[in-house]
């Protein structure tokens, strides 16, 4: 290479070097300020855009639309059917989307999230008014796969307490379970569970063994598109329909210290039987309405496809089921396995479907009024409500719902503490 060639390369690289050296001084930091400032503006949105204004509803609403897209996208593909074509066609669309055959008390929906920088606090967990947040997109989900018959025909759910009882927290930016089941209902009530749960990191560990069943106790040791509303404790929710009241065969006595005594030893035991971390319980209390009519939830159950299994399980277990934190699903082995399903619909369904879809000689004008009222004038054998959810499910319902009411009831209770 020649002399002036060398000469001239040098002289780029000092150039270029020179052009790359950055000398910082007071001048070139203000300088910089608004382009920092900026980048800065832009992570900060970035970590915060699931707070952003209608974040919340779309998370919660995103179910309901999913499901309205579906349904239209549906009725177009019939669009050149003849009306008893559509109205068949319907039906049976109606029906898949239903629970039809499944146990209310075992059936379980899941919700997924994760606790961003937004909804965590300085301790670097989530926080715990962020649990709320994730509740509504939970309990919306499951509504919806759990009511649709419910909810398209002008139903909704007022929403009148919510409980938490705070295990372990969840550390921030960790992805997290909200398992949704329902834990029991009287004539007007329903009680909800939810239960937050982390799945460990670790891939080795075995699934938590389920606790050895306790023997069933006796006498005094006997343990017996519309959004989720929270409406306010007035005239509206209390004395529009007055409650049928509870028969006398559903009431129970208290439990007694020594039988809540066992359950809270073996509940600090309980494990998710998939070997999940449960770091929260939360316990919702819901009622049905039509208007401003109450629906029983019975009838909400049933008109939806719920019902009992048509062999009982061989061994239930008193204490398991009335657990507030143990709810197990059944084995893949037991008895209750032998179920209803949409192929092989419980008995009452032919008679939801006669009252409700067009094509079986119904309307849904039919089960408005049934809903509206008209289930007060049905004879109490005549109930199909009632009688499709007899069996083991009216075992667990009652002994469920005597824990779940010492809530409800110990909570209004501490209104008349001053």
């Amino acid at each position: 290479m020649s002399t002036p060639a060398l000469r001239n390369r040098t002289r780029t690289m000092q150039a270029l070097l020179s052009s790359m050296s950055l000398k910082v001084t007071p001048a070139t930091i203000i300088r910089s300020l608004p382009t920092l400032a900026k980048y800065i503006l832009y992570l900060l949105v970035l970590l915060n855009v699931r707070s952003f204004p209608l974040a919340w509803h779309v998370r919660v609403f995103q179910p309901v639309t999913n499901l309205r897209i579906k349904y239209r996208l549906f009725r177009l593909s019939l669009l050149f059917k003849s009306k008893q074509l559509k109205d068949k066609a319907d039906a049976d669309w109606w029906d898949s989307v239903s629970p039809i055959g499944c146990n209310p008390l075992r059936d379980m929906v899941t919700y997924t999230s994760w606790s961003s920088l937004d909804d965590s606090d300085f301790n670097l967990h989530l926080s715990n008014s962020s649990y709320a947040k994730a509740l509504d997109a939970g309990r919306f989900k499951a509504a919806l796969q759990w009511f649709p018959q419910f909810f398209r025909l002008g139903g909704w759910c007022p929403l009148a307490a919510t409980h938490y009882h705070f295990i372990r927290e969840i550390p921030m930016l960790a992805p997290y379970e909200v398992r949704v089941r329902i834990g029991a209902w009287d004539d007007k009530w329903m009680y909800v569970i939810c239960r937050f749960v982390t799945n460990p990191k670790s891939k080795s560990k075995k699934p938590a063994a389920v606790l050895a069943a306790a023997p069933a106790t006796t006498g005094d040791d006997f343990i017996s598109a519309h959004a989720l509303h929270t409406p306010a404790y007035d005239s509206e929710l209390n004395t529009s329909v007055s409650p049928t009241p509870i028969p006398s065969s559903t009431v129970h006595p208290p439990p007694s210290a020594n039988t809540l005594e066992k359950l809270l030893h073996n509940q600090q035991h309980i494990e998710e039987a998939d070997g999940a971390v449960l770091h929260t319980v939360s316990i919702s209390q819901i009622c049905f309405k039509h208007g401003r009519i109450t629906v029983p939830p019975a009838l909400v159950l049933a008109m939806n496809g719920f019902s009992a299994s048509p062999q009982r399980s061989a061994s239930p277990s008193s204490l398991e089921t009335s657990s507030v934190v143990n709810i197990s699903l059944p084995s893949a082995g037991s008895a209750q396995m032998t179920t209803y399903s949409r192929v092989n619909p419980p008995p009452h369904w032919d008679t939801v479907r006669e009252t409700m879809y067009v094509a079986r000689g119904g309307h849904p004008k039919k089960m408005q009024a049934l809903m509206k009222g008209g289930w007060k004038e049905v004879e109490q054998e005549k109930r199909w409500w009632v009688n499709c959810l007899g069996g083991e499910i009216e075992e667990m319902r009652k002994e469920r719902l005597a824990l779940l009411e010492g809530i409800r009831k110990g909570t209004e209770s501490a209104r008349g503490i001053l």
